[in-house]
């Protein structure tokens, strides 16, 4: 069984405080709460026309993957 990355629930956790009212979240928003472009937030998250939004849960999964 797979375990989590260690920084996958305070990730989770962050992303929740910043956007209580979100569960998807698109690029624009990536770029602000990580301080990045948003073509940088788009190949990062592999975010595109047809797949505009991302789950918390699987951002904070990519944002934990870099650490």
């Amino acid at each position: 069984m797979p375990r989590e990355k260690p920084c996958f629930r305070v990730n989770a956790q962050r992303l929740r405080e910043v956007f209580p009212e979100k569960e998807l979240l698109t690029s624009s928003d990536l770029a602000k709460f990580c301080g990045i472009c948003i073509r940088t937030a788009r190949k990062k998250f592999d975010l595109n026309r047809k797949k505009r939004f991302i789950s918390i849960e699987d951002a904070a999964r990519l944002m934990s993957e870099s650490v």
